[in-house]
């Protein structure tokens, strides 16, 4: 989607760079249009109605919230393996569960 924009604004609603919501590396905006671009995942297109990040192959919605991507999920098993993607990434970084 393009649309049209004062010389001021030549970039998405989230500026000339954002992190891509699923390795986390940074990928720039393509200019003049509502798009990032991921070498590895490939193009998000950023609604600037919804606030919403959207990924153009798999059509997976994603929100931001201080300044972390959250999917949208639309099914039970999604949130679940997004908890269990999130507690592996704790685990690695040496926080452990503990009985109180």
């Amino acid at each position: 989607m393009v649309r049209m924009l004062g010389s001021a604004s030549q970039y998405p609603i989230y500026g000339p760079e954002i992190q891509c919501p699923h390795c986390r590396q940074t990928i720039p905006a393509l200019l003049l249009t509502d798009s990032y671009l991921c070498t590895r995942h490939g193009a998000f297109e950023a609604n600037p109605d919804s606030e919403e990040l959207v990924h153009v192959q798999s059509g997976r919605h994603w929100r931001r919230w201080e300044n972390q991507w959250y999917r949208q999920h639309t099914h039970p098993d999604g949130i679940r393996f997004e908890i269990h993607e999130e507690l592996d990434r704790l685990y690695t970084q040496g926080f452990r569960a503990r009985a109180w």
